[in-house]
């Protein structure tokens, strides 16, 4: 919407393409239609009450008109090429013009009492303007000459002109012209508004103001078509059809001087009276090659137009349905279609699996519910049949000998009926399942079509376009004689009977005959096709269509029922599935099957050609690369998972571009390699233990043999290839290399070949295929996918004898294939069959050995000496590191996936939890005695990207870790945090590992980017190259005597080599996942030494964390805790505030209200909250009591306000650890003397007790306070271990304690 004064823009409606738009001035709505949605759409102005006047019927609606007098609404359909009209709620529709309508697109209307005319224009190959009356009528062209490209059209109501662009106005009857404004790029639309003319441009996506003294104001907007304003246009107000709808039971037309016309809606006609509308009872459809039109005699209606080939035609009368053919070059516009006989409920009916020759034939079985087609691909052609409003469809009859072309059904009869163009033309019959063939006629015909029955006396009738003939006989082939032969009318083509009357249409002179001699209708173009719309023709009575049996409740089938002769029951099908024992239900029994993939969907087809039931319904699964690549995934998958159910069709997801896959039925795991990452990898049937098998150039077709324990895949890189190895990657060797260029699914270029599976004995066995793809084995056959015959084949494997097309003429490229089939997949036994091997996460051929934290979906720990290897811990979630307690016989470890650092001892016992919360991004471990130190994503402020710890237990007490931030370095921090320094800033990038000889006073660390292993002195001098440029991704260092052992995500092994030269390298594991941390354990590895936290001058109760140089220690206490000096120990305690008590008085103590001491609930849990000392409750439950028995609201209290009688809520009850101040507030003791105005009277801040802490820290003193009362001793000492400084309250000491 754009206001003009001031020119504001805000949208109103989005959509996909709105090319055009109308107001309704009386209702307050806009009317708009959309090209992308096909759609014509109304709402209020302001956007709400948005709804679908039409959701069917419509191509490219380019422009509308509302008539807001008569309330009508008009468009123009360029692809339809037609004008229609409508009421404006859309329940009555008709096409008004299509008659040498070529490409509409302008539309305006005059609604206006005696004037009523409308004006659009035309830019079809005789480019014009033309107008008509309202009603269709009195049509005539005002403009003609000088006119190319005419678009946008509008009105000036005021003047009685026609402005069209380039941009010119003219008088309504075109008599004069005047170029208003010339030289415009693309204008689109136009609109008058009081002097000013308003206009689009689509090439520069503008709309102009344009005032008639020649003044042009432009306004920029991105895809701006078609401007309307809310004007005075609607000046007019009546009509002959603007009160009670001008009398009309349908649509009211107006015409000039005050009159109209009163139209029905599509399908129905005026009664002889004209006071109502009534439906046709009986009349003709026809189609062509633009339109589906029908004819009752003398009125004309159109159901549908497109601008694709129209052929075949028939109906559902009892529904209202009339199908018909579409056989376009395109496949977006083949298929089978319906609609309604007003255009209504528009439907593609078989959007897919259409041959490249289209759809030839076409029957509807209204009794059952079936439809019958024949369907022409390249070199076969299949008669199909499909549950009508069902996806179920099955091929009857598949023949590349003969062609079935028209088609016919008598489910009176309960035959099936097609004419054959093939090589020998003939007319058969079947069963309505497609059984019992029996030839009718064979004799003198050339080319018969237009099959149809004759419902009142079982003849069947047909014509040939090559003898002109219309011919009939009996159903059993009998009693045949010629009913028209020749005639100034040749080339019959459609046919369709009606009670006595024969009725057929003719392509090359384009008649419709009725009987012998009258003509209904002529001048009509290319005529393909005929059907009667009749209830008497379709009769639904039991005792008219011989109580067929499928006639109720689908003679209660699942799928498909068949009426079958001299038989009472149904016959019952599957379309896909197999047929159950109650005869009436489709089940899916694992039986022998192909499916085959293509590149949008997954397919199944029965081995035996002859079998055109398919196992599994087609399942569409998306398109483009992804969707390609998840069909590869599912289709090995499918044998195994999905089977039973179906819908079950995904696995795995966070692929890059797999291309083969296969399917280890023994340990239930998928092998698939991926030309993106250029690997072979393997994962769970859950998409679980995901692991790389082995690297690879270009990767493409694999398959497995799990009961050996060896994986085959190829390799499209230089050389070609294809390579052998162990389900875990190990002992690979190529197998073939000569000969092959792209070798696919096991198959060389236009040929298949077969080796032994060492390589050995290489023969071919096809050759001259066109683009073989997928391939498998079963029994004694080979079958394979040819991408340029878009088609599934079968061959001897021996020889290539018994060449049988399985598929061809598929909608889509054909991909992988296999035979599901039970014998495919050897039973045999395996070590990884019980218990998984022993492994917790992927068991499979091998000896690999490590000793590290690995990571799958779940992770687990390992530990291993030189002789053996065993899982000491499975189950865990994600774990990145490890440490291990040599004196405690315990191990450490760090789970980010379940957030918590855990211990055990070594035999698997007493394992607890040491964090469970707030250890966010943590990565790194290390342990010294009793401290354990973690290092989290969350200090990012001081650590961008800290990565592993190490500890150095002697002297001079220092930890390290690695930071690979934007900056990265080493660091080096006391054991306290104190002292921090980067000790390593150059030549890093990714310093991952890290590690100390205690040895040597040496550190070792790796660099998992620049690929090289280093070591240098504990202050990150003297640095030098262990290793250079052949570590691909080093995450873990540990060592042990002259040997670093290392782990390596790229690689998945775990290596050692000579600490400082890298010699004697050895690969100790490989693995199917990533390896994390690894340790030595030995009692050199942790070294013992005195220090100051094992002394008796001090016990710390939480954390005792040393000083650099080993000779000091500091006593700590966890968030939220404070420390209290009890003897010689600290103990902390929680940190409560003024108004909580603290629970209990050990270090697992909380806080509660204080207001929840006495009052009768124990919250604590140890009832340190009602002691036997509180005095009887009066106040409820969450009111503060007060010491004389009132109550008051928590609120209220130390609020400065006195609410108890007795003042108790204003007690200064400051609690252990806190300072009471003089204006009675409480705060952390630790805030007194820090030269910070905590209590906001400056009593915390006494000159002349806090000045001592001032010098001793060398704090500048604050200004000094006023006067006032407070309750402070305190005393300096700087001789350890004393007190640095000392508080005292009247209720307990506390400190804040250094050493």
């Amino acid at each position: 919407r754009v206001n003009i004064r001031p020119p504001l823009m805000s949208p109103v409606i989005t959509g996909l393409s709105i090319v055009t738009v109308d107001f309704d001035s009386v209702t307050s709505k806009i009317y708009w239609a959309d090209t992308k949605e096909k759609k014509i759409w109304s709402a209020y102005q302001n956007g709400t009450g948005k709804q679908a006047v039409f959701s069917s019927g419509l191509m490219v609606t380019e422009s509308i008109a509302v008539d807001w007098v008569g309330r009508n609404l008009y468009w123009t359909d360029s692809v339809m090429e037609n004008i229609e009209v409508s009421t404006l709620d859309g329940r009555y529709r008709k096409v008004l013009m299509s008659r040498n309508i070529t490409n509409p697109r302008g539309l305006v209307l005059d609604p206006r009492n005696h004037t009523n005319l409308m004006f659009w224009s035309d830019w079809g190959q005789n480019p014009r303007i033309e107008q008509a009356s309202m009603d269709g009528t009195m049509r005539k062209v005002i403009v003609s000459t000088k006119i190319y490209w005419p678009n946008g059209l509008a009105l000036d109501y005021t003047t009685q002109r026609v402005y069209f662009a380039d941009i010119e106005r003219g008088t309504m009857d075109g008599a004069s012209r005047v170029t208003v404004v010339s030289s415009l790029s693309h204008p689109w639309g136009l609109t008058i508004y009081q002097n000013y003319l308003y206009y689009t441009d689509l090439d520069y996506e503008i709309w102009y103001k344009f005032l008639f003294s020649s003044q042009i104001w432009a306004s920029s907007n991105a895809g701006l078509r078609h401007p309307v304003f809310s004007t005075s246009d609607s000046a007019g107000t009546t009509n002959a059809c603007s009160s009670n709808n001008g009398g009309c039971p349908h649509l009211c037309l107006p015409k000039p001087d005050n009159k109209k016309t009163c139209a029905c809606t599509t399908g129905f006609h005026p009664s002889p009276d004209g006071s109502s509308c009534q439906e046709y009872e009986s009349f003709a459809v026809v189609s062509t090659r633009s339109y589906i039109r029908g004819f009752h005699f003398k009125p004309v209606f159109i159901l549908y137009t497109s601008y694709v080939i129209h052929d075949k035609v028939d109906a559902h009368i009892k529904s209202g349905y009339v199908y018909w053919t579409e056989n376009s070059t395109y496949s977006t516009y083949k298929g089978i279609f319906k609609a309604r006989t007003d255009g209504g409920h528009y439907t593609r009916v078989l959007p897919s699996g259409v041959g490249v020759r289209g759809i030839q034939g076409l029957a509807v079985d209204w009794i059952a519910n079936n439809l019958y087609f024949t369907n022409a691909h390249k070199t076969e052609t299949y008669l199909e049949v499909m549950a009508i409003n069902t996806t179920f469809r099955m091929i009857l009859i598949k023949s590349s000998e003969d062609q079935p072309r028209d088609v016919a059904v008598s489910p009176k009869l309960r035959y099936l009926f097609w004419t054959d163009a093939g090589q020998t033309p003939k007319i058969e019959r079947a069963l309505l399942d497609g059984t019992n063939r029996t030839v009718l006629a064979s004799e003198s015909l050339a080319s018969p079509r237009g099959l149809t029955v004759d419902y009142s006396n079982n003849f069947l009738y047909w014509t040939d376009d090559v003898l002109d003939m219309i011919s009939r006989m009996a159903i059993d082939g009998t009693e045949r004689q010629i009913i028209r032969y020749g005639s100034r009318y040749p080339s019959p083509m459609g046919l369709a009977i009606l009670g006595n009357y024969i009725l057929w249409c003719s392509s090359n002179l384009a008649w419709v005959h009725k009987n012998r001699f009258s003509v209904i209708r002529d001048n009509l173009d290319e005529l393909m096709d005929v059907t009667i719309f009749d209830a008497h023709v379709q009769p639904t009575s039991a005792n008219l269509v011989g109580f067929n049996p499928c006639h109720e409740d689908n003679g209660r089938c699942q799928q498909l029922c068949f009426a079958i002769p001299d038989k009472q029951g149904p016959k019952c099908a599957c379309a896909h599935g197999t047929l159950l024992g109650n005869g009436v239900s489709c089940g899916y029994e694992p039986d022998e099957f192909l499916v085959f993939s293509t590149g949008y969907t997954l397919n199944s087809q029965r081995l035996d050609p002859t079998d055109h039931s398919l196992p599994y319904p087609t399942v569409t699964l998306g398109n483009g690369v992804m969707a390609l690549s998840l069909f590869t995934f599912i289709i090995s998958f499918f044998s195994f998972v999905t089977l039973f159910n179906f819908k079950s069709s995904k696995c795995c997801l966070d692929l890059d571009n797999p291309e083969g896959l296969a399917f280890d039925w023994i340990n239930k795991r998928l092998y698939f390699t991926d030309n993106f990452k250029r690997n072979v990898q393997s994962i769970g049937v859950d998409g679980g233990n995901r692991s790389i098998i082995a690297p690879a150039n270009w990767p493409k077709g694999i398959v497995v043999d799990p009961c050996y324990g060896y994986l085959y895949w190829t390799d499209w890189g230089s050389p070609a290839k294809i390579e052998r190895a162990t389900l875990g990657g190990s002992f690979r060797t190529v197998i073939i290399s000569t000969g092959l260029t792209s070798p696919n699914g096991l198959e060389t270029d236009y040929a298949i070949e077969r080796s032994t599976l060492t390589g050995e004995n290489r023969e071919v066995i096809m050759q001259g295929l066109s683009y073989p793809f997928g391939i498998t084995v079963y029994k004694q056959d080979i079958f394979w996918t040819d991408w340029t015959e878009r088609g599934v084949f079968r061959a001897s494997k021996n020889d290539g004898s018994g060449f049988t097309v399985l598929a061809q003429n598929l909608e889509y490229l054909p991909k992988d294939i296999h035979v599901h089939a039970e014998s495919k997949q050897e039973i045999c036994s395996s070590f990884c069959q019980q218990f998984n091997g022993g492994c917790s996460h992927v068991c499979v051929s091998g000896k690999s050995r490590l000793f590290d934290a690995q990571k799958g979906t779940k992770s687990h720990l390992k530990l291993c000496n030189r002789q053996q290897e065993k899982d000491i811990l499975q189950g865990l979630t994600n774990v990145v590191a490890l440490e291990f307690d040599h004196y405690e016989k315990r191990l450490y470890w760090l789970d980010v996936g379940a957030g918590k650092i855990e211990r055990m001892r070594f035999d698997g016992s007493d394992r607890e939890t040491l964090v469970s919360n707030d250890i966010g991004g943590a990565e790194g471990l290390a342990c010294f005695c009793l401290p354990v130190f973690s290092c989290s994503h969350s200090f990012a402020s001081t650590f961008p990207h800290p990565s592993f710890l190490h500890s150095c237990p002697l002297l001079p007490r220092w930890l390290y870790w690695t930071d690979w931030g934007d900056a990265a370095y080493i660091g080096r921090a006391g054991m306290d945090g104190t002292n921090i320094s980067a000790i390593i800033t150059t030549k890093l990038e990714w310093p991952n590992a890290l590690t100390i000889d205690y040895t040597n006073n040496k550190i070792f660390f790796a660099d998992s980017h620049l690929n090289f292993l280093d070591f240098a002195d504990m202050d990150g001098q003297n640095r030098h190259r262990a290793i250079a440029g052949s570590l691909p991704h080093v995450f873990a260092v540990s060592l042990f005597e002259d040997w670093v052992y290392w782990t390596d995500w790229n690689t998945h092994t775990v290596e050692k080599a000579h600490k400082y030269t890298g010699e004697e390298r050895t690969v100790m594991g490989n693995n199917t996942h990533r390896p994390y941390d690894i340790h030595v354990y030995h009692p050199y590895r942790q070294p013992r030494s005195e220090n100051p936290c094992s002394s008796h001058d001090l016990t710390c109760s939480h954390l005792c964390l040393i000083a650099p140089g080993g000779q000091r220690a500091t006593c700590e206490c966890p968030d939220h805790f404070i420390g209290v000096a009890v003897g010689f120990k600290i103990q902390c305690v929680a940190d409560c505030s003024s108004t909580q008590f603290r629970c209990g008085d050990n270090e697992k103590s909380v806080c509660v209200p204080i207001w929840w001491k006495c009052d009768g609930q124990s919250d604590c849990g140890d009832g340190s909250d009602e002691p036997q000392t509180c005095p009887p409750r009066y106040c409820s439950a969450g009111l503060f009591q007060c010491q004389d028995g009132n109550c008051t609201y928590p609120g209220f209290l130390c609020d400065g306000h006195q609410n108890c009688p007795d003042g108790s809520d204003e007690d200064a009850t400051c609690k252990p650890g806190e300072f009471t101040c003089a204006n009675g507030r409480c705060v952390p003791s630790m805030y007194v003397c820090d030269a910070q105005d905590d209590c906001g009277d400056g009593s915390d801040e006494p000159y002349e007790v806090c000045s001592e802490c001032y010098f001793a820290q060398s704090i500048p003193p604050p200004p000094l306070p006023s006067a006032s009362n407070y309750c402070l001793s305190g005393s300096v000492s700087t001789h350890p271990p004393s007190l640095f400084l000392t508080l005292l309250s009247p209720c307990r000491l506390y400190f804040r304690s250094y050493y």
